[in-house]
């Protein structure tokens, strides 16, 4: 009886030590698996994306809209007030990754009318990021817009939503680096 009762214990210990083994290997060698994804009208936040692909070597996809912005700000302003003051969800023309293979996912935009471009709304309804870290960066001239990273709370509920990074001009360098190691 006492060497099954020892055996046994073996057994159980030798278990326990290779689930706490494993445990930490995860918690030390695993990295996460990062996605990140924007919406640019212009190079400042496909400028930061490429910048926070090159820190964390996430995979960089852009979200390409099906009706394109023109670059004659005329046109542009009046396609994106339309969509705004119409509460619309333009479509997305690319298709994204499976975004249950990843843990983080950093997705970028720039603030329109003290809001997210139409199109991010069209990335939370039509996307599920349940399980996932949405790590949200913005960029604008004369705007907060860290009132948006509450919204995306809202918009996608089963996602753990960190506090945003706010870039005001192109020297954003040590603010990602410091927002990227939090």
């Amino acid at each position: 009886m006492e060497k099954k009762f020892t055996i046994a214990t073996f057994c159980l210990f030798i278990f326990i030590v290779i689930c706490i083994g494993m445990s930490l290997y995860f918690k030390v060698f695993r990295k996460d698996r990062v996605l990140i994804l924007y919406f640019s009208s212009d190079d400042v936040i496909k400028d930061v994306a490429k910048d926070i692909k090159k820190s964390t070597s996430g995979d960089l996809v852009e979200i390409e809209p099906t009706v394109k912005y023109s670059t004659e700000h005329t046109s542009w302003y009046n396609l994106a007030y339309d969509e705004y003051t119409n509460s619309s969800y333009p479509l997305i023309d690319n298709d994204l990754p499976d975004l249950s293979k990843y843990d983080v996912v950093y997705i970028g935009y720039p603030i329109w009318f003290n809001d997210m471009p139409r199109i991010m709304y069209s990335l939370f309804k039509k996307y599920d990021f349940k399980g996932t870290t949405i790590k949200p960066f913005y960029y604008s001239e004369d705007s907060k817009g860290s009132w948006t990273t509450g919204q995306i709370m809202i918009e996608e509920e089963k996602a753990r939503v960190s506090e945003g990074l706010l870039i005001t001009n192109s020297d954003y360098n040590k603010d990602l680096q410091e927002w990227l190691n939090k």
